[in-house]
């Protein structure tokens, strides 16, 4: 997410009323923002600009404790707050905060053999928090991270991971 989307939805968390509706409902952001991203990808605006959803999707799945994040963010903050629009409208502004400022910590990363044939020419294995819970970053040739994708516990990632790509030899990264 690019810094005038942060600063849109700044504005949104401060006079919900004045972009969506008083009633400060995760369903109405839920919807603005997809207007907005579809709009701006429409307009190419936001191309290579920011993450996808999935990054965020992936750390409010890890925040509320939940195994994937396939319901998407409204879904699991919903559900976590009882179907209360209002108290999820209040929970995601929460996260996002500690979205925009957490601090990463590199523990390992991998080459992908370059006869993979696959966009990832490596992986990093990042925790922002102190539970159990990581994350595989994939990362481009020119060192663009192109995804990343929650686990919760380092031993489940190594294994999806060496069943999917065969056996890797993880180097340790020295913060």
């Amino acid at each position: 997410m690019n810094e005038d989307f942060y600063e849109m939805l700044d504005a949104i968390g401060k006079r919900p009323a004045m972009y969506i509706d008083p009633s400060q409902s995760i369903t109405a952001l839920y919807n603005y923002l997809g207007g907005y991203r579809s709009g701006a990808g429409w307009k190419k605006i936001m191309r290579n600009t920011e993450p996808s959803y999935a990054e965020f999707n992936n750390w409010v799945a890890m925040k509320l404790n939940f195994y994937e994040s396939t319901k998407g963010w409204r879904r699991m903050l919903l559900e976590r707050e009882n179907d209360d629009e209002e108290k999820a409208f209040e929970r995601f502004f929460g996260l996002l905060r500690e979205f925009r400022n957490r601090k990463e910590t590199r523990l390992f990363r991998a080459e992908l053999p370059k006869k993979s044939g696959r966009k990832t020419k490596r992986l990093e294995i990042v925790k922002y928090t102190d539970d159990g819970g990581v994350f595989v970053r994939s990362i481009d040739s020119k060192d663009k991270i192109i995804d990343e994708m929650y686990w919760q516990t380092l031993a489940n990632a190594l294994e999806i991971l060496e069943i999917q790509l065969g056996k890797l030899s993880w180097e340790e990264i020295k913060n």
